[in-house]
């Protein structure tokens, strides 16, 4: 926790030399006298720091540690699994100091599949707690939405902030939606390729469009689009989602390629403390993902 940013188990990533999933940073404008006389400003601790900026969990609309550097600085995630093969790169940690009663468990994996040019981004995040909460998993992203298998309930006027503080203040919602256990994907479009998270949790989820700039009356915010996978009142809970690379754009010719996503049928078959197994279908073929959180000599099975 050294640079004081509460964001235990928090992911970025990166393709065709851009951000895709970002990270907000700061927000600072440094030596600049004008602003706030060229210090850290306020929003930098009001926003920046939050956990609710970076793309990891929030649990009751709250920070890791109530947003306490002292107390980050004395506990540490666990590194669960780390593997660097070729096809198939993964890390696992589990954090259990951020929240009171919650333990949080991340894997992430990179995945190379001979139907597809580039690398699925598969991620699984598991909530496990005796009692019953609140859990937001951000997605922060650069680009523009081109897609949704949903129909999207925008908010076209009369914007609010999602939340009153720790950060969900600095939030605008600019739509919700309410979806089956299917689950859905989004599809933006960043530096003229297509990017398609879809994402299940094995029961109905509430999607929310989200944007920077809530309350912010000196206009300090750098400015920032996102969407949040939501459960409430629920003691445990797994969110999946699988991000595939794809297609392009041509911007002189004025063409596209292959702007629809290949993955189809993501299923939640079962999540504990034992082990968590997804599914999902590619150009036909069913592809089984099993994380198995007790066997480190099996750790992660993929076929």
């Amino acid at each position: 926790m050294g640079h004081g940013h509460f964001d235990r188990l928090n992911i970025l990533y990166y393709d065709n030399n851009a951000e895709v999933f970002n990270d907000y940073g700061a927000a600072r404008f440094i030596n600049i006298e004008s602003k706030r006389g060229g210090h850290y400003l306020p929003e930098n601790t009001s926003w920046a720091k939050q956990t609710v900026a970076h793309n990891t969990l929030v649990v009751d609309e709250t920070s890791h540690y109530q947003a306490k550097e002292e107390l980050g600085e004395k506990q540490h995630p666990e590194l669960l699994y780390f593997s660097n093969q070729p096809q198939l790169q993964v890390v696992s940690a589990k954090e259990t100091h951020a929240y009171a009663d919650v333990d949080l468990y991340r894997t992430t994996a990179l995945v190379k599949l001979p139907e597809l040019h580039k690398a699925l981004l598969i991620d699984v995040y598991r909530a496990n707690s005796a009692n019953n909460h609140q859990y937001d998993l951000p997605f922060w992203y650069n680009g523009h939405l081109v897609n949704a298998s949903f129909k999207i309930n925008a908010i076209t006027d009369n914007l609010r902030a999602l939340g009153k503080a720790n950060g969900y203040q600095h939030i605008w919602k600019t739509a919700e939606n309410n979806l089956d256990a299917k689950g859905g994907f989004i599809t933006i479009l960043n530096n003229k390729r297509f990017y398609t998270t879809h994402f299940t949790s094995g029961q109905a989820l509430v999607v929310k469009q989200l944007a920077i700039g809530a309350n912010d009356p000196e206009m300090s915010l750098f400015p920032g689009k996102g969407f949040m996978l939501s459960q409430e009142a629920v003691k445990n809970q797994t969110f999946v989602s699988i991000t595939e690379a794809h297609g392009g754009v041509d911007p002189i010719n004025e063409t596209i390629t292959a702007a629809g996503s290949g993955i189809s049928n993501l299923t939640l078959i079962n999540s504990d403390e034992r082990q968590t197994q997804i599914s999902f279908q590619l150009k036909g073929k069913t592809y089984i993902y099993t994380i198995n959180y007790l066997d480190k000599n099996n750790y992660i099975t993929f076929k």
